[in-house]
């Protein structure tokens, strides 16, 4: 490790050309006075007319166009006990192995899978 005195020259010779590298690159204001200026976009009225066409068109296509493809169609719903409800995602829940989970090994040696009933919901408790 040196002690500080021992990088002082470093440091000194670094703030040196960095002052050099600063005096010698033109100034950021004189850059900017350099530029083009950019010209103002001009407006012309046929755009504006072309957009008012398109507005004007479309407010009559949904006006005229019929309420079916409009509307969201409504679909027939069923009243379904919650005891018979079922997600519509539930088959993701059965992988497979799934027997392999619910077997239970027997003593002795030999495994032999058996499988272990479970009801699918029980009367008062949660899924």
């Amino acid at each position: 490790m040196t002690p500080d005195h021992d990088d002082r020259d470093l440091r000194e010779r670094f703030d040196a050309l960095r002052a050099e590298e600063g005096r010698s690159g033109p100034r950021f204001a004189r850059l900017l006075e350099r530029l083009p200026r950019a010209a103002a976009p001009r407006r012309t009225p046929a755009l504006a007319a072309a957009a008012a066409v398109v507005l004007a068109s479309s407010a009559l296509w949904l006006m005229w166009s019929p309420s079916d493809s409009v509307r969201p169609r409504e679909t027939a719903r069923r009243e379904v006990a919650i005891g018979e409800w079922r997600s519509e995602t539930d088959f993701l829940l059965r992988t497979s192995g799934r027997e392999l989970l619910q077997a239970s090994p027997a003593v002795g040696g030999r495994w032999v899978i058996e499988p272990i009933a479970f009801p699918d919901a029980a009367p008062g408790g949660r899924r």
